[in-house]
């Protein structure tokens, strides 16, 4: 049993522990499927708060293929794995506003 945080100060606010281990099992936050504040800017008809990588994925993947930059690109194949990028960009190929999306995604993650 491993704790981040044994002894607290009460009159320390003390930031949100990254994992916890316990014998009823771990919590972790890098499981926590809310995306970077850089998001927004593709994602700015949303309720960013509420936006999840495993429930809103779809929409994530197109916005970012279609209007993101590079980091988002990158952050959501460390997150989802290249291969699921390359999938995406290959079965939504007709709704790009650029035909190349699908190519540029296939030669920059195909060894994700």
């Amino acid at each position: 049993m491993r704790r981040s945080l044994d002894i607290l100060d009460p009159l320390i606010s003390y930031p949100i522990p990254l994992s916890i281990d316990t014998d009823f099992g771990v919590w972790d936050n890098k499981c926590d499927m809310s995306l970077p504040k850089y998001f927004k800017s593709i994602l700015w008809f949303a309720d960013f708060d509420r936006v999840s990588i495993k429930k809103d994925q779809d929409m994530i993947l197109f916005q970012a293929l279609e209007k993101g930059r590079m980091e988002h690109l990158k952050y959501l194949a460390h997150k989802l794995g290249g291969r699921t990028l390359i999938e995406f960009a290959r079965k939504n190929a007709k709704r790009f506003s650029r035909k190349s999306i699908p190519d540029f995604i296939t030669i920059v993650f195909s060894r994700s």
